[in-house]
């Protein structure tokens, strides 16, 4: 389940891209710089490094940072 944070947006926080951005909708990404017109955050992607993206502040919503997923049955996972 997705909660947004009370707090404000600061380096680290995690958010999610909103439909505003068509291309990157769904993504969860990690905020590295906050701008006065919204933030530049990246995600991950595994064997080729980080992919950034300029977003605006309408473009995402903050997310809770202590858990994204939940899983209730280890074999989901494989």
């Amino acid at each position: 389940m997705w909660e947004r944070k009370s707090t404000s947006v600061c380096k680290g926080s995690l958010i999610q891209v909103n439909e505003k951005n068509h291309d990157w909708f769904g993504c969860v990404m990690i905020v590295d710089e906050v701008k006065s017109w919204g933030v530049q955050a990246y995600l991950k992607i595994p064997c080729r490094g980080n992919a950034f993206l300029r977003l605006n502040w309408d473009e995402f919503v903050l997310l809770e940072d202590k858990a994204i997923f939940e899983i209730s049955d280890e074999n989901e996972v494989m």
